[in-house]
């Protein structure tokens, strides 16, 4: 592997404090680029239905203007998301810090130049390990911030899909969107009858009751946008940013594979006898 080739790993984790309860992760970073750990929950931009959820790229540009130590440090005038994460989506989040890298960041999204990569623990199994889903989706004609498949109307949605693990009831996928529609892999998902766990919007209505039985650890939409990967617009390298697996997504995991390991000690014991 050459070097410009190396995936982007900081020697020392940096971090940025936006409040007492808040440290963002930086994951990445450059004189025109910064990449940060997005946390669930929050909203990249403002949404006339969710304006009550806590909006990330506020509270950074608030830090900006007042002057917070790791803007300041950074002697930061300006930042942007070139992406955007639905609000209840965790991972990668990358931001501009200028208008020039903004644009060609952009550019790159818009001309599907940037290789995204998305873990997702959903309900339910599939026999195939590769498959894809090509639906079109289009907003739903009546509820807000809803999306549906439209096969007529709709607008092309590809997402690709690989089974990482099976655990039953319940199956870790990478998802690999190649559109980037609003929703897409919720919807592409919970379309193939494997909803993502806890989602609200999409799920099924007995999901939240099943999980709780099952006492799964993550209590929020368990995906988690794992990696982005592009050749730089303005360094001319090939940049590959990874996001950990967040804790609860990591404990919810383990969990199953320790129950799938008791279980398949116990057929094992049951063959035998």
């Amino acid at each position: 592997m050459n070097q410009k080739q190396q995936k982007i790993k900081p020697e020392r984790i940096e971090t940025i404090r936006l409040s007492t309860k808040l440290i963002v992760p930086v994951i990445y970073e450059d004189r025109h680029l910064l990449g940060i750990t997005k946390p669930s929950g929050y909203l990249i931009a403002p949404i006339q239905w969710e304006n009550t959820r806590r909006n990330l790229m506020l509270m950074l540009r608030e830090g900006i203007e007042m002057g917070a130590p790791w803007a300041r440090r950074r002697v930061l005038r300006f930042i942007a998301n070139v992406h955007r994460l639905d609000a209840d989506t965790s991972g990668v989040l990358l931001l501009a810090k200028n208008r020039t890298a903004l644009s060609q960041m952009t550019g790159c999204f818009e001309r599907r130049q940037v290789d995204k990569t998305y873990l997702a623990l959903v309900k339910g199994d599939i026999a195939e390990d590769l498959f894809s889903c090509n639906v079109s989706i289009e907003e739903h004609p009546k509820t807000i911030g809803v999306m549906v498949v439209d096969r007529k109307n709709g607008r092309e949605a590809l997402t690709n899909f690989a089974v990482v693990e099976r655990f039953g009831e319940y199956t870790l996928l990478k998802a690999f969107p190649v559109t980037g529609r609003t929703h897409q892999i919720r919807v592409h998902l919970a379309w193939l009858g494997l909803p993502v766990v806890n989602d609200s919007l999409y799920g099924e209505n007995v999901q939240e009751q099943l999980n709780q039985q099952n006492n799964l650890p993550i209590e929020r939409l368990a995906l988690h946008a794992s990696e982005l990967s592009f050749k730089h617009p303005l360094l001319n390298k090939k940049v590959n940013i990874e996001s950990p697996i967040p804790k609860d997504f990591a404990q919810t995991i383990q969990m199953l594979q320790k129950r799938k390991f008791r279980e398949n000690q116990q057929q094992i014991k049951e063959s035998k006898k």
